[in-house]
C-alpha cells in the first residue's frame, strides 16, 4: 500500500504506488471565472452531461504520488469534475492525453490514458444513479459491528460499515518500529513513527456501541476525509482481542475504505458571521488574490507544535528561568505569555497548516479562561516550554519527561478535545501559497466547535 520509490523491479524500473480509475469523458473543459453558481445553473449542466453521455470516450485515469488520496473518494456512478486551479489553457488535458496506455495498465476499454494531474483536484457533483460499486457486491461477507465485538476469532478479516464518532492520536498501538515508517519520517512526514490514528466507529450516530480502529501514521497521508460525522465502509481490517478481551480493528496494508456519507457541516455556524465562506479548503486556489478574512468548516488533525513563552514587559526579554532574572539591571517584575503554535487541519478535499498565536491558542486547546489561567502562571515559574509533533527538540527545547505540565500539554494536544471539528476563520497567507503544496494560514479572530 505504501509508495516506495527505492524499490526496483527486475527490469530495473522503479516500482510506484498508484491505482487507476476507468471514466466517461462528458462535456468539454472550460474556464470557471468564479465559484457562484446557481443551483439551477449546475442542475442544466449535469443534465446536459448525462443527454450526452452516450458515445463519449472512456478514459483511464493513473494516480500517483499526491494524488493517492483520492482513492477513498472515488465512487462509480457519480459525477465529479476534474479542476486544474489557475489554469486558463482548454486543450491541457488534450496535450496530457495519450492513446496508447503503458503496457502494464492497459485496459482494452479505454481510448485515452492520462496521469491525474499534479495540482489538480476532483469535485463532486452528485450521484448520478443508485450506486453499483464493486466493493458493496464483493463476497466477502459483510458484519455488523455488533457481530465484530462477538468475535473472538483473532486475527480475521472483517469488513464492515459505520459512522466515526471520534477521532484521535495515540502512541503505536503495535509498539513495533516499521522500516517503512522510518522511510516516511525521514521524507518529511508530520506523523511520527509511534503514532497511530483511533477512531472510534458506531452503526449510527445515536448508538452506544463503539468500535475501534487503530490505523499507523503510515496510512494516514492517503487516507483524507476519515473524520468525526463520516459515514465509512471499511473493507479487510484485521480484527484483534486485547488482553483484557476488547475486540477492535487494525488498518493493515490489504485494507481499504470508502467514505459512504461525508462529514456533516454546520451551516449555522457557517451563516452566524459575515465572513465569507469558501466552502471546502480544496477551493482556495480559485479564490481571488485579494481574498480577505473568509472560513471553512474542518476538523482539527493534530497540533505539529506548540510554544509559550515569559517575555519581561519592560525590557521585553525571554528567559528560560523565573522572570526576575530576565536581567540584572531590570527592576519589573511583570511580564507577558506570548503563545504560538502550527496546526494542521483537513476536510477531505484538502488539508493545511494554520498558524494561530495567544487568545487563539487558547481556543486551538480548547481550555477555558480559568485553565488558561493556570497554564500562563506555570509558564511564569516555568519561563518557556516547547512541544513538537513528531517530538524532535533540541538544545534549550528538550523535552522533560517528568515534567507534569509538559505531559499534560502533549496528551491534551493528541485528545478529542484538540482533534475536533471546527469552524475555521483565516486568511491565507500568500508568501508561502504554493500550488499543490499545503496551504499556510494565519488564524483570524475565532474557532467553534
Amino acid at each position: 500500500y505504501l509508495h516506495n520509490s527505492e524499490s526496483k523491479s527486475e527490469n530495473g524500473q522503479t516500482m510506484q504506488l498508484c491505482f487507476q480509475a476507468t471514466v466517461l469523458w462528458m462535456g468539454k473543459p472550460k474556464v470557471c471565472h468564479s465559484l457562484g453558481e446557481s443551483e439551477e445553473q449546475e442542475e442544466l449542466k449535469i443534465i446536459t452531461f448525462e443527454e450526452t453521455s452516450e458515445g463519449q470516450q472512456k478514459v483511464l485515469l493513473l494516480f500517483l504520488k499526491n494524488s493517492l488520496h483520492w482513492f477513498p473518494f472515488l465512487h462509480v456512478d457519480n459525477l465529479y469534475q476534474l479542476i486544474l486551479p489557475q489554469c486558463t489553457d482548454l486543450d491541457i488535458f488534450d496535450k496530457q492525453c495519450s492513446s496508447l496506455a503503458p503496457a502494464n495498465k492497459s485496459n482494452s476499454s479505454c481510448s485515452f490514458f492520462l496521469p491525474f494531474p499534479d495540482g489538480a483536484y476532483v469535485h463532486h457533483v452528485r450521484q448520478i444513479s443508485q450506486p453499483m460499486s464493486d466493493m458493496l457486491k464483493r463476497e466477502q461477507k459483510m458484519f455488523s459491528i455488533a457481530e465484530i465485538l462477538n468475535l473472538r476469532s483473532k486475527g480475521s478479516l472483517v469488513s464492515f460499515s459505520g459512522e466515526i464518532m471520534e477521532r484521535s492520536l495515540c502512541d503505536s498501538h503495535s509498539g513495533k518500529k516499521a522500516e517503512t515508517d522510518v522511510s516516511a519520517q525521514k521524507k518529511g512526514g508530520l506523523l511520527p513513527w509511534n503514532c497511530t490514528v483511533k477512531l472510534s466507529v458506531a452503526p449510527a450516530h445515536d448508538s452506544s456501541i463503539l468500535l475501534d480502529i487503530y490505523i499507523q501514521a503510515a496510512f494516514v497521508p492517503y487516507l483524507w476525509g476519515l473524520l468525526p460525522g463520516a459515514r465509512i465502509l471499511f473493507r479487510g481490517l484485521q480484527c484483534k482481542v486485547s488482553r483484557f478481551g476488547n475486540v477492535y480493528c487494525v488498518f493493515i496494508a490489504s485494507s481499504d475504505v470508502c467514505i459512504l456519507t461525508p462529514p456533516h457541516n454546520s451551516p449555522k455556524h457557517l451563516n452566524s458571521t459575515p465572513k465569507f465562506s469558501i466552502g471546502y479548503l480544496s477551493n482556495i486556489p480559485l479564490q481571488p488574490l485579494n481574498l480577505g478574512q473568509a472560513q471553512v468548516t474542518c476538523h482539527l488533525t493534530c497540533i505539529l507544535s506548540l510554544s509559550m513563552q515569559w517575555f519581561c514587559d519592560l525590557c521585553n526579554i525571554s528567559t528560560e528561568g523565573r522572570p526576575s532574572e530576565c536581567n540584572n539591571s531590570c527592576s519589573s517584575h511583570i511580564g507577558m505569555i506570548k503563545a504560538t503554535a502550527k496546526i494542521l487541519v483537513e476536510d477531505g478535499t484538502s488539508e493545511v497548516t494554520v498558524f494561530c498565536k495567544n487568545q487563539q491558542v487558547q481556543q486551538v486547546l480548547g481550555l477555558s479562561p480559568k485553565e488558561w489561567e493556570v497554564i500562563q502562571n506555570h509558564i511564569r515559574i516555568k519561563g518557556s516550554i516547547y512541544l513538537q509533533h513528531n517530538e524532535i527538540s533540541t538544545g534549550a527545547r528538550i523535552l522533560e519527561e517528568q515534567d507534569l505540565l509538559t505531559q499534560y500539554l502533549r496528551n491534551l494536544c493528541r485528545s478529542p478535545v484538540v482533534c475536533r471539528s471546527i469552524v475555521l476563520a483565516f486568511r491565507v497567507d500568500r508568501k508561502s501559497f504554493k500550488i499543490g503544496m499545503l496551504y499556510a494560514f494565519n488564524l483570524r479572530q475565532h474557532l467553534q466547535c
